[in-house]
Protein backbone atom coordinates (compact mmCIF):
# COMPACT_ATOMS: atom_id res chain seq x y z
CA UNK A 1 0.00 0.00 0.00
CA UNK A 2 1.54 3.36 -0.89
CA UNK A 3 1.75 6.58 1.78
CA UNK A 4 0.31 10.15 1.02
CA UNK A 5 3.62 10.51 -0.54
CA UNK A 6 3.53 8.23 -3.11
CA UNK A 7 6.06 5.44 -1.65
CA UNK A 8 5.13 2.00 -0.33
CA UNK A 9 6.70 2.14 3.28
CA UNK A 10 7.25 -1.58 3.66
CA UNK A 11 9.94 -0.79 0.64
CA UNK A 12 13.54 -0.65 1.57
CA UNK A 13 15.29 2.16 0.61
CA UNK A 14 19.34 3.59 0.65
CA UNK A 15 20.07 6.63 1.68
CA UNK A 16 19.68 8.84 -0.67
CA UNK A 17 15.85 7.56 -0.59
CA UNK A 18 16.13 5.68 -3.56
CA UNK A 19 16.24 2.34 -4.30
CA UNK A 20 19.66 0.97 -6.42
CA UNK A 21 19.60 -1.34 -9.61
CA UNK A 22 21.11 -3.84 -7.85
CA UNK A 23 18.61 -3.83 -4.72
CA UNK A 24 15.60 -4.01 -7.77
CA UNK A 25 17.11 -6.40 -9.24
CA UNK A 26 17.33 -8.31 -5.99
CA UNK A 27 13.06 -7.92 -5.30
CA UNK A 28 12.72 -8.81 -8.95
CA UNK A 29 14.42 -12.06 -8.41
CA UNK A 30 12.72 -12.95 -5.02
CA UNK A 31 9.34 -11.92 -6.92
CA UNK A 32 9.68 -14.32 -9.53
CA UNK A 33 10.66 -17.54 -6.94
CA UNK A 34 7.40 -16.28 -4.81
CA UNK A 35 5.57 -16.56 -8.15
CA UNK A 36 6.84 -19.95 -9.50
CA UNK A 37 5.82 -21.38 -5.92
CA UNK A 38 2.42 -19.80 -6.10
CA UNK A 39 1.73 -21.06 -9.83
CA UNK A 40 2.97 -24.55 -8.07
CA UNK A 41 0.54 -24.62 -5.65
CA UNK A 42 -2.10 -23.69 -8.35
CA UNK A 43 -1.68 -26.78 -10.18
CA UNK A 44 -1.98 -29.21 -7.35
CA UNK A 45 -4.97 -27.37 -6.33
CA UNK A 46 -6.65 -27.34 -9.85
CA UNK A 47 -5.35 -30.83 -9.96
CA UNK A 48 -7.33 -31.51 -6.60
CA UNK A 49 -10.24 -29.82 -8.01
CA UNK A 50 -10.23 -31.77 -11.55
CA UNK A 51 -10.70 -35.24 -9.45
CA UNK A 52 -13.54 -33.87 -6.78
CA UNK A 53 -15.76 -32.80 -9.66
CA UNK A 54 -16.20 -34.40 -13.16
CA UNK A 55 -19.59 -33.23 -13.31
CA UNK A 56 -22.39 -34.93 -14.76
CA UNK A 57 -21.10 -36.86 -17.91
CA UNK A 58 -23.83 -37.32 -20.54
CA UNK A 59 -24.26 -40.68 -20.26
CA UNK A 60 -24.89 -39.93 -16.16
CA UNK A 61 -27.49 -36.99 -17.66
CA UNK A 62 -29.76 -39.76 -19.42
CA UNK A 63 -29.46 -41.97 -16.63
CA UNK A 64 -30.36 -39.21 -13.88
CA UNK A 65 -33.33 -38.24 -17.04
CA UNK A 66 -34.80 -42.06 -16.99
CA UNK A 67 -34.98 -41.71 -12.99
CA UNK A 68 -36.10 -38.09 -12.45
CA UNK A 69 -39.06 -38.11 -15.75
CA UNK A 70 -41.50 -40.45 -14.20
CA UNK A 71 -41.34 -38.38 -10.67
CA UNK A 72 -43.07 -35.11 -13.13
CA UNK A 73 -42.21 -31.82 -11.75
CA UNK A 74 -41.66 -33.08 -7.96
CA UNK A 75 -38.45 -31.30 -7.20
CA UNK A 76 -38.03 -32.97 -3.77
CA UNK A 77 -38.19 -36.19 -5.93
CA UNK A 78 -35.59 -35.26 -8.04
CA UNK A 79 -33.82 -33.71 -5.06
CA UNK A 80 -33.76 -37.00 -3.41
CA UNK A 81 -32.37 -38.82 -6.29
CA UNK A 82 -29.34 -36.63 -7.06
CA UNK A 83 -28.30 -36.64 -3.58
CA UNK A 84 -28.58 -40.68 -3.68
CA UNK A 85 -26.54 -40.38 -6.83
CA UNK A 86 -23.71 -37.76 -5.13
CA UNK A 87 -25.17 -34.85 -6.85
CA UNK A 88 -26.27 -31.27 -5.80
CA UNK A 89 -29.26 -29.27 -7.44
CA UNK A 90 -26.77 -26.36 -8.33
CA UNK A 91 -24.72 -29.35 -10.67
CA UNK A 92 -27.95 -31.16 -11.76
CA UNK A 93 -29.55 -27.08 -12.86
CA UNK A 94 -26.00 -26.20 -14.71
CA UNK A 95 -25.54 -29.55 -16.46
CA UNK A 96 -29.06 -29.94 -17.97
CA UNK A 97 -28.16 -26.67 -19.10
CA UNK A 98 -25.37 -27.48 -20.70
CA UNK A 99 -27.14 -30.91 -22.37
CA UNK A 100 -30.17 -29.38 -23.46
CA UNK A 101 -28.13 -26.81 -24.96
CA UNK A 102 -26.11 -29.53 -26.45
CA UNK A 103 -28.89 -31.46 -27.75
CA UNK A 104 -29.90 -28.99 -30.16
CA UNK A 105 -27.01 -31.09 -32.39
CA UNK A 106 -29.43 -34.15 -34.05
CA UNK A 107 -26.58 -36.48 -33.62
CA UNK A 108 -26.47 -35.86 -29.99
CA UNK A 109 -30.37 -36.19 -29.37
CA UNK A 110 -30.09 -39.58 -30.91
CA UNK A 111 -27.84 -40.63 -28.56
CA UNK A 112 -30.32 -39.62 -26.07
CA UNK A 113 -33.02 -41.19 -27.49
CA UNK A 114 -31.22 -44.37 -27.79
CA UNK A 115 -29.72 -44.30 -24.27
CA UNK A 116 -33.23 -43.03 -22.83
CA UNK A 117 -34.47 -46.32 -24.45
CA UNK A 118 -31.59 -48.62 -22.95
CA UNK A 119 -31.64 -47.14 -19.51
CA UNK A 120 -35.54 -47.03 -19.68
CA UNK A 121 -35.46 -51.47 -20.09
CA UNK A 122 -33.10 -51.48 -17.26
CA UNK A 123 -35.42 -49.99 -14.60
Amino acid sequence: MLNHYGFNPDDEINNSGFKNEEEEDEEDEEDEIEDDDDDEEEDEDEEEDDDEDEGISFEKYVALRTKMDPCGDDKEAHDKILQTEGYSREDWDFYDRVWSVEMTNPERLNQFSELYAQYTKKN
